[in-house]
């Protein structure tokens, strides 16, 4: 949806005099985080994210060069990486000056606060860095080489060449005059506009009206970095090592850099987090809600509050087991395959919310797991009764947190002649099987869409079919 083009409530002057357009909302007193978006975007990439972080945050945007209101350097060489460094440090030098602020970048965003955390003193100004479908260009270049190199090693090579195929696409977008005139006639177009987001919902889709404009502009970043990132010179400057705290949210359906891209990030990153999500490349406009949520993470993380089960399963090298730090509710859990359900999962580390009609049952469940070193909580619930799921999500939620996985399996069975079984015992079982599961995705699967993440899961007995139950 294109937006109008807003007034920037100031201007900073870049080492090379750009003019870099920064656009300030949310809390002024609180701690400060920037948004840096990637090509063909704008600050309003961002649009979605924002209202999620302006009641805690202090929430910092601003166009990069050649986009919006920024200058639009004429030289492909003003393009560069390091001129986006620059632009950032520019930023939060004149707007946080001696304080340290969390940055979420996107795309090409991504690349230059990657850049600028090369630089000495970088972890002085940031808290922490969380990048999105952007990554550094010193560690993908040597993941793409060291498979290349290594043919013998047919699944790494094979990985590499195809990660190098995706970017093949940066050399058309670095021909002069051809790749400016196609992007400014292409994203002219509605369909092409609209192709490009993966199929988001236009409500959530957030373009400037003048983005064919900021692309054909702005494209200069491809041929200012694409064949500089893949020269021996540029490769033989060696990778730094990244000491500033880092979350990685890798877009699994992203077309253009593959999750594996990312796989060896944590050896040049010591203090690394990694959550991989169903979404493709434009996830801040698909995914507001996760994009916002792993900032509140990472930041009351730093700021010396206790890791959000989140955060925890999202460190990368952390000894955990299979389903460790994630949360399960499993409804029926007081016996048959809800209670080996809840067992099964604890056993392998998650934490459990069960429930049951029968307290007795729900709390011998319950036991059985704390017994074997898991954590479980029982609650009592008919799964028929709509208004006592909504109370339960939602006392679930507030005392534990929305659950990762949710298993409605509460079911019963009813066996005998089928003319002779009353009415209201049919009713019982449509009214558990059925309206039991419609209640559970109902209440949790609205939180769960709420958060951006979660799945959902039913199951169902089989019963054979008998001369006794057919007739």
């Amino acid at each position: 949806m294109p937006a109008a083009q807003q007034a920037p409530q100031r201007f900073v002057d870049s080492a090379d005099g750009a003019r870099i357009a920064v656009y300030e909302e949310g809390n002024p007193d609180g701690p400060a985080v920037v948004l840096v978006h990637g090509f063909p975007d704008s600050h309003v990439l961002w649009d979605g994210v924002v209202p999620r972080l302006a009641q805690r945050f202090r929430v910092i945007r601003y166009d990069n060069r050649g986009v919006g209101l920024s200058s639009a350097p004429k030289p492909v060489s003003a393009y560069t990486m390091a001129c986006f460094a620059d632009d950032f440090a520019a930023v939060i030098d004149q707007l946080t000056p001696g304080r340290r602020v969390h940055v979420m970048g996107h795309d090409w965003g991504s690349v230059g606060i990657w850049e600028y955390l090369t630089r000495p003193g970088a972890g002085d100004r940031v808290a922490s860095f969380t990048s999105v479908s952007g990554p550094s260009q010193e560690q993908l270049v040597d993941y793409v080489w060291g498979g290349l190199r290594r043919p013998w090693r047919p699944r790494r090579f094979l990985r590499s060449l195809a990660q190098a195929l995706r970017l093949s696409y940066m050399a058309l977008f670095s021909v002069p005059v051809v790749a400016p005139l196609i992007l400014r006639v292409a994203l002219s177009l509605a369909a092409v506009r609209r192709n490009m987001v993966d199929n988001i919902p236009a409500d959530q889709i957030h373009h400037s009206d003048n983005l064919p404009s900021d692309a054909a502009r702005s494209v200069k970043t491809y041929p200012a970095n694409y064949f500089r990132a893949f020269s021996r010179q540029r490769r033989s400057r060696g990778i730094t090592v990244i000491g500033v705290p880092v979350q990685l949210i890798v877009n699994t359906q992203d077309p253009y850099v593959r999750p594996y891209g990312y796989d060896e990030t944590a050896r040049w990153v010591p203090r690394l987090w990694r959550r991989d999500i169903k979404a493709g490349h434009f996830s801040p406009m698909s995914h507001p809600q996760v994009m916002a949520a792993a900032v509140h993470d990472i930041a009351d993380f730093v700021e010396g509050n206790p890791p959000s089960r989140a955060l925890l399963r999202a460190q990368v090298g952390r000894p955990r087991k299979h389903f460790g730090d994630i949360l399960v509710a499993v409804t029926g859990a007081g016996s048959g395959i809800g209670r080996e359900t809840a067992l099964a999962f604890a056993r392998e580390g998650a934490e459990v919310v069960i429930s049951d009609i029968d307290e007795a049952t729900v709390k011998d469940t319950a036991a059985e797991i704390a017994a074997r070193g898991g954590v479980a909580h029982p609650y009592v619930l008919d799964v028929s009764d709509a208004e006592a799921v909504e109370a339960f999500a939602e006392q679930v939620s507030t005392r534990h947190g929305v659950p990762d996985i949710v298993v409605n399996n509460a079911g019963i069975g009813q066996a005998g002649r089928f003319l002779d079984t009353p009415a209201e015992q049919f009713d019982r079982v449509l009214a558990v099987n059925l309206g039991g599961v419609v209640n559970g995705c109902r209440s949790f699967g609205r939180r769960l869409v709420e958060r951006g993440t979660g799945v959902t899961s039913s199951t169902c007995r089989r019963w054979p079919p008998t001369r006794r139950c057919s007739r």
